[in-house]
């Protein structure tokens, strides 16, 4: 039992290492996500201590090197970005663990579930649905262009505040077909939670999936070796050599 356990674990992080990126300008260009700094937010750098000393919040997101912050202190947004696997991504995880599920259409699912888990226990991971919300389908197109939308909050424990303040957490999840999901963790105050739709309608506002069409056809930048820049002309994505 324990072997499967450790190949479990060893499993979700090299997906994640694979998978989960940090707000990457290039792996944003292959999904075809635009985003923006939200209005009222600016940049948040974590203390390097802060989340190796809260399991619960590292079990949870990570350990995040650098997220948004509202401008009253409030509330604190980390997002990580999830990319379609490729073909070779798939050879090298079913080399490793053959019969791995990678199905990219439940990849999301996995993640709310055991983070459910994490906050509510083991009975919760089964009766997920009970603790969160699925947005309608023309609300996820409208805000975000997304296929779908699935969010929820949970109050911490009183030995898992973060900084000793922020005592609410908080993830939306957003994915749209063979384009990837991302996962916006939050963290935020309980004045935060009493205005909590106000900081959601601004974090709305940093990412949209784009409409296009013969984006994988364009050279993927991963593969142009050296710095490249990555910019929109018109409806086109552009990619160049060098900054």
């Amino acid at each position: 039992m324990l072997k499967y356990i450790y190949i479990g674990v060893f499993l979700v992080f090299f997906v994640n290492m694979l998978c989960g990126q940090a707000t990457d300008e290039r792996v944003l260009w292959t999904m075809g996500l635009n985003y923006k700094l939200p209005e009222k937010f600016k940049t948040y750098i974590p203390k390097s201590s802060s989340f190796k000393e809260n399991l619960k919040l590292r079990q949870l997101m990570g350990n995040p090197a650098q997220g948004i912050i509202s401008d009253d202190d409030e509330f604190i947004s980390f997002f990580r970005i999830f990319r379609i696997s490729t073909k070779e991504d798939s050879i090298r995880i079913n080399s490793l663990f053959p019969g791995a599920n990678m199905s990219p259409s439940i990849r999301h699912i996995d993640n709310i579930r055991h983070q459910i888990k994490l906050l509510y226990g083991d009975s919760a991971k089964q009766n997920w649905l009970n603790y969160v919300d699925y947005w309608p389908n023309d609300k996820a197109k409208e805000v975000f262009n997304a296929d779908s939308v699935i969010v929820y909050t949970a109050k911490l424990k009183k030995e898992e505040v973060y900084e000793g303040k922020y005592d609410h957490f908080g993830a939306l999840y957003l994915s749209k077909k063979d384009r990837g999901f991302v996962n916006y963790f939050f963290l935020f105050t309980e004045k935060a939670n009493e205005q909590y739709d106000s900081y959601i309608k601004n974090i709305q506002q940093s990412l949209y999936y784009d409409d296009w069409t013969g984006l994988k056809e364009t050279p993927d930048p991963r593969d142009l070796g050296g710095p490249v820049t990555i910019y929109k002309e018109g409806n086109e994505w552009k990619v160049k050599e060098g900054t």
